[in-house]
């Protein structure tokens, strides 16, 4: 929870250049360590699952391994704040992987960093600093559906790179590399080079995690499921760890989805119960679509339209969740007339970032202003660069990609932000699929090779029994033919449809008027007259608002023209509501 996330800030304005510990708590370990902080929820030394100081103060009782082991030894969106005493330093120590994103603002002799965007925003305030919001990363975070192209939804403040910590001392602020780096990315060989001890190395971590998240005492263990294949990874480690009982599955798709009843077949086979509750409570409903957006971007600041919303209320309950699940297949799709043997420049994969619309690539580069792009083009220049310093071959830079984009700010900031109102917590995270899948060939990852071997080997029965008819398995199944495909054998378990959440306060709808035109749209989209109706309200009130930005802040970030044009009229297909409503969104916040 941020209570318990500090502020670090350096200062060499004074005659005596020091750090200093601004919030936080203090824990003695009676050992090497004193705990300051922690922001998240994740796994430490493939042990003890971490959800706040006092968890953290325990697993570090006996621990004597030096500051950059522990940080690395961190599995899920987590950052843990300590004092080390044998060096008299103080390290802020995130996930390998970056997912718990450490903020920096850095002006005039002094530096602040933090997890915590409030916190961190709180304290600059409080010394009258009052960084602005940032208009680019709202305009990339609409566009492109994900952050990391720009740092942070705030001017100046800037974010640290995966695979990265923070140790402050007397002598400044020092940004250094974890070691587990020279194993992780040493173990890149080319395809089919340890193939096997690479999964070993995924399924050992995935298992690690399932246990320690499993042996934490709390009130419900809740596990996420949409009938895909990080349901099935998580079931099959859950299987292999014998913690499966203790869980009650949790969907929230419609009832009749082909997702919902493959979970029910597939929950009715390990005899599991399926709920509709997420393991989170509702306290307060928004009155409309545009409010609900308006809370959860309230409740990142700006980061990301996600899971949480300042609407929800802390439950005791341990959440599994399928976060970084992606990186086992392919993460980012690549045309597969792509040769493997072409270079992915920054262009290439500021291609693979905007994707297609309105079945076409690079349209929705229209829409960002000349000045924005070449921001973004030097973004995806760094990044380049960094995978290149990790000898990252060129052919995985899309996966690279999606770690410093999507996997950070997407399921990173999810998970980190629901840590507020639950123990949610994704056990696919694991560094070593980073040398994993760059063993497989783009085309057997595009065919969900790794992630089948890798539930293959925690579960053949799960292995075995039938997937969704939307995932590509056929191909794996032609490669193994000694892997008998089996039908369900028990009856689809039944799925509870009450919820235990506390009875929601509602606030009173606004209304909207839903007229003959919208009823008529809803029934050839498949969309409800509601959000068809609001979604008009919303196409005019972008139209207000980017009149409402001063023209030269708005030309370098949208080409004004062409939002004009694509909002002046009725979008025709889904995914334009989607693009009129994160534009939305993303306005209403700058401007709020």
């Amino acid at each position: 929870m941020s209570i318990d996330v500090p502020v670090l800030r350096y200062s060499t304005e004074e005659p005596d250049p020091r750090y200093s510990v601004l919030g936080g708590t203090q824990i003695d370990t009676n050992g090497r360590f004193i705990v300051r902080g922690v922001h998240g929820v994740g796994t430490i030394n493939g042990t003890h699952f971490v959800t706040n100081a006092v968890d953290l103060a325990k697993a570090l009782r006996l621990y004597e391994e030096e500051p950059e082991i522990l940080g690395g030894s961190i599995r899920g969106a987590l950052t843990i704040y300590v004092e080390d005493l044998r060096s008299k330093t103080f390290f802020i120590l995130t996930d390998p992987l970056g997912s718990s994103i450490v903020y920096s603002y850095v002006k005039s002799g002094e530096v602040y960093c933090s997890s915590s965007l409030r916190n961190l925003l709180g304290i600059l305030k409080n010394n009258g600093i009052e960084p602005r919001k940032s208009l680019a990363y709202a305009a990339v975070l609409a566009v492109t559906e994900f952050g990391g192209l720009i740092d942070s939804p705030y001017v100046d403040i800037t974010a640290l790179e995966p695979f990265h910590f923070l140790e402050f001392s007397k002598s400044g602020v020092d940004t250094k590399v974890y070691p587990l780096c020279d194993e992780i990315f040493g173990k890149i060989q080319g395809y089919g080079a340890n193939i096997a001890v690479m999964r070993q190395q995924v399924s050992a971590d995935i298992l690690a995690n399932l246990k320690a998240a499993s042996r934490y005492q709390a009130s419900s263990h809740i596990c996420h499921v949409s009938g895909d294949l990080d349901e099935r990874t998580l079931l099959a480690g859950l299987e292999r760890s014998g913690y499966r009982q203790k869980y009650t599955l949790h969907t929230n798709a419609a009832l009749t989805s082909e997702g919902t009843l493959n979970s029910r077949s597939l929950a009715g086979s390990l005899k599991m119960k399926l709920s509709r509750y997420p393991g989170h409570e509702i306290a307060v409903k928004p009155g409309n679509s545009a409010e609900d957006m308006r809370w959860r971007f309230h409740e990142t600041f700006g980061v990301l339209c996600g899971p949480a919303s300042v609407g929800l209320r802390r439950a005791d309950s341990v959440v599994l969740a399928g976060g970084f699940g992606a990186l086992l297949r392919e993460p980012i799709p690549v045309s597969n007339t792509v040769n493997e043997k072409e270079l992915f420049d920054e262009s290439k994969l500021l291609e693979l970032c905007l994707g297609e619309y309105d079945g076409k690539p690079g349209v929705l580069r229209e829409l960002l202003g000349p000045d924005l792009l070449e921001r973004c083009i030097h973004k995806l220049r760094d990044i380049v660069k960094s995978a290149k310093k990790f000898c990252i071959p060129n052919e995985s830079l899309p996966e690279f990609l999606w770690l410093y984009t999507k996997g950070r700010y997407i399921d990173g900031e999810s998970s980190r932000s629901m840590s507020e109102y639950s123990h949610r917590f994704d056990p696919l995270y694991t560094p070593w699929v980073i040398p994993a899948t760059g063993n497989y060939s783009r085309e057997d990852r595009r065919n969900n090779f790794l992630q089948l071997d890798i539930i293959r080997d925690l579960s053949e029965e799960l292995t075995s029994l039938p997937f969704n008819k939307s995932v590509r398995v056929d191909e794996f199944f032609s490669a193994h033919p000694q892997i008998k495909q089996r039908n369900f054998q028990h009856a689809q378990s039944k799925l509870d449809l009450h919820h235990f959440s506390l009875s929601a306060l509602l606030i009173q709808p606004e209304q909207v008027a839903i007229l003959e035109e919208h009823e008529t749209e809803s029934r050839r989209l498949g969309l409800p007259a509601r959000r068809i109706a609001e979604t008009d309200e919303k196409r005019q009130r972008v139209l207000e608002m980017i009149l409402e930005i001063e023209s030269n802040v708005i030309g370098e970030c949208f080409v004004r023209d062409e939002v004009v044009k694509r909002f002046k009229t009725r979008p025709r297909w889904v995914p334009q509501y989607r693009l009129i409503e994160r534009i939305h969104g993303g306005l209403e916040w700058f401007l709020e």
